[in-house]
């Protein structure tokens, strides 16, 4: 149905495991109303992505997707509920906030951590390359009273002992 400039899904079928399926589009006017077939659900919410190629379009939200298996991961949790739509807030300053920081699960230490390799010929025909460790580090961040340890770095042969 479109409705206040936006298209909303008004019925989702329960038989979903048919081989052809319709796609109608009820238009109003005052008390008439009119059904018209969608040949292609695609090019009617073309308008929703900055994609230049062809868009996958879920039945029951009508959001795109520029890749089919994408849409197939997201049909799976998007079937189980009645057909809805997104909508957003309209104003010009509008932002999202997460408000439920009371549901945080702290944590007393970070560790940020980068290990880094060269690629060197294999001397095995079924094998192109080989991943040879050349440094690694190992950042510990405290959020107790804003601790920064040391970092922990190993370069070239160092790292070979290692392993």
């Amino acid at each position: 149905m479109y409705e206040e400039q936006q298209l909303v899904p008004l019925y989702s079928s329960p038989h979903r495991n048919r081989i052809h399926t319709i796609h109608l589009l009820l238009l109003t006017d005052g008390d008439s109303y009119h059904y018209t077939l969608i040949r292609d659900i695609g090019r009617l919410v073309t308008g929703r992505t900055k994609h230049n190629g062809r868009t996958h379009v879920c039945p029951y939200c009508l959001h795109p997707f520029t890749q089919q298996h994408v849409l197939d991961n997201h049909i799976f949790n998007c079937s189980i509920h009645k057909p809805q739509a997104v909508s957003f807030p309209k104003e010009a300053d509008a932002s999202l906030y997460y408000k439920s920081v009371n549901k945080e699960y702290p944590v007393p230490y970070v560790l940020y951590v980068d290990f880094e390799t060269f690629l060197m010929p294999s001397a095995d025909k079924d094998v192109v390359s080989e991943h040879v460790p050349s440094g690694f580090c190992c950042l510990k961040v405290s959020n107790v009273d804003n601790e920064i340890f040391p970092p922990y770095i190993y370069s070239g042969e160092d790292v070979m002992s290692k392993f």
